[in-house]
């Protein structure tokens, strides 16, 4: 475990696997466990930048002067000490997760070296009077450390108090130099250099994937915001409703247009659609506390901080010329309208107003093996299983039929990354609780500038945009890789009980209160009631511990 506090973005969760060894960050490994772990740096300082709260304001504040004399002195002093303080409490915290990983063994190394009598690991084994943390010592800019050869002798009372738990070997320097090798055999002017030849084929299905990376051997596109690039291509067997997204404008368009009064009824359905948006919706909702007292004020402030941030063009429609609304205040109201918005009965008849933090993981990472013990799965093995296990009146059968003809043409080997909008758990003070897999949508499938129609956030249209943009292929995925998470660390997990299926929110559908429900399923919610007998051996389809769905190729 390394003592970086960077976050890489291409990190992700990883399963557990004890037949493979992994290294992260300790940033990264935090909520995770392993059987042993290693911290081999934690002797090294981390960090020296001047980075601190201001004492004023409290926002993270970064020293460009790199520490000098600005604008005085004594000015500078304080801002220094601002920021050791800081980063003292900082990798204190990552040596707290570093040493609570391993379930079985924790392994530490220390060494001298310049810098190491200011880090976590020093204060934990050497800021100590007969065994026990000294407060004062403790908080020094710097521990006091025994030479090398007493430090055996320091460390026993701590030994000694752990019981049999604690463990200490001194590794000296080597008692002689070591020799570089060379050839005895051979010198460069009787052997001479040639060009090596590679005798075999390489495996080259192995990579990372991701959703993204499946669908686009398709041609298809997620950019998770709208109907990207309104292809013309269609799914065998989708349900044929008419396209919308931006199409223009036509004569004998009988919609209602949008108007001011109409706006503040169903706020998202003027602002635009595009990625820049999408991202500024996800970012909101991932940092929201669904269940805030003042839900308006909480939205305010989030918002605010993200927009000040990034540039996002949120100018509404234009209608007759004229602008319907403020683009930022349509934005709020969609926020609100998609939170206080009941989500039927796959989710218990709550809202996302309902939900409190400690029944949500918002954007979990993850990363899954692929074909780690076997044959790697492919789009057509996935789609017959799922064909397989679905029902004849599910809405993605048809879907799953085209996947099993081989849509995409890939064989799933390597790794599969991804990040799940959000888990919700959903009853979970009625001793059943389940979790499902929600993604947030931010696609137009009503025209631009006019009011959707009744039904076109209904679950026929949502079924449609699902089957277009292979979402379902996406929410097995997420729910495969829930799966396993749940498995390792929820006690007692049974996939039948826990498995909620997938959840997702197409938001500019998704008006408050007051959203139209047809034969109890609200517009905008598309919950798919994924078997979870489907989820389980999907698993083991990926990880090539079955060779293929039983009958594999014949779609119902």
């Amino acid at each position: 475990v390394g003592t970086e506090a960077d976050e890489d973005v291409l990190a992700r969760r990883v399963e557990s696997d004890q037949r493979a060894v992994q290294i992260m960050t300790i940033w990264v490994a935090k909520g995770l466990e392993f059987p042993i772990v290693c911290c081999p740096t934690l002797w090294s300082e981390a960090g020296r930048t001047v980075l601190y709260h201001a004492p004023d304001t409290g926002r993270r504040t970064f020293d460009v002067t790199g520490g000098k004399d600005w604008p005085d002195k004594a000015t500078a002093n304080e801002r220094t000490e601002r920021a050791r303080v800081e980063r003292m409490y900082e990798n204190l915290r990552l040596a707290y997760v570093a040493l609570t990983r391993a379930r079985h063994q924790t392994i530490l190394w220390w060494t001298r070296a310049q810098g190491s009598d200011a880090t976590a690991a020093a204060r934990l084994l050497f800021a100590r009077t007969d065994g026990r943390i000294d407060h004062r010592a403790f908080t020094e800019p710097k521990v006091t450390l025994p030479a090398d050869a007493d430090a055996l002798d320091v460390l026993q009372p701590l030994v000694d108090a752990g019981g049999d738990t604690i463990s200490t070997t001194m590794h000296g320097r080597p008692r002689r130099s070591v020799d570089l090798w060379s050839s005895v055999e051979a010198t460069a002017a009787d052997t001479p250099l040639e060009v090596a030849s590679l005798e075999r084929s390489l495996d080259r299905s192995a990579c990372r994937w991701s959703f993204t990376a499946v669908t686009s051997r398709a041609g298809a596109t997620d950019d998770g915001q709208g109907l990207a690039g309104d292809a013309d291509e269609r799914v065998p067997g989708h349900i044929d409703l008419p396209r919308h997204g931006d199409a223009p404008e036509h004569d004998g368009d009988e919609r209602a247009p949008l108007t001011v009064d109409a706006a503040g009824a169903a706020p998202f359905a003027a602002l635009p659609a595009g990625a820049e948006i999408g991202t500024l919706v996800h970012s909101v909702l991932e940092r929201l506390d669904f269940a805030a007292i003042d839900l308006d004020e909480e939205i305010d402030v989030v918002l605010a901080e993200e927009i000040a941030w990034r540039f996002v063009d949120l100018r509404p429609d234009r209608v007759d010329g004229a602008t319907v609304g403020d683009g930022r205040a349509l934005l709020h109201g969609g926020l609100s309208a998609a939170i206080h918005t009941p989500l039927g009965a796959a989710f218990g008849g709550i809202a996302l107003r309902s939900l409190q933090r400690s029944d949500r993981i918002d954007e979990m990472p993850f990363e899954i093996r692929l074909a780690g013990s076997g044959a790697p799965a492919t789009d057509r093995t996935i789609g017959a299983l799922v064909v397989q296990h679905l029902s004849a009146d599910d809405p993605m059968l048809p879907w799953a039929n085209a996947l099993a003809a081989g849509r995409f043409d890939v064989r799933l080997a390597g790794h599969l990354t991804g990040s799940i909008d959000l888990v919700a758990r959903i009853g979970a003070g009625s001793g059943r609780h389940r979790f499902v897999v929600v993604d947030y949508k931010t696609n137009r499938l009503h025209r631009r500038g006019r009011l959707p129609d009744p039904g076109e956030y209904g679950r026929a249209a949502m079924a449609q945009a699902m089957s277009e943009h292979h979402y379902p292929l996406q929410a097995l995925l997420y729910s495969v890789a829930l799966h396993r998470y749940l498995r390792w660390r929820l006690p007692g997990y049974d996939p039948a009980t826990h498995l909620g299926g997938a959840g997702y929110l197409f938001l500019r559908g998704m008006v408050g209160s007051g959203t139209p429900v047809h034969d109890g399923h609200p517009d905008g919610v598309f919950h798919w009631a994924i078997p979870p007998a489907l989820v389980v051996e999907l698993s083991d389809l990926l990880d090539g511990r079955i060779e293929a769905a039983n009958g594999a190729g014949v779609p119902r």
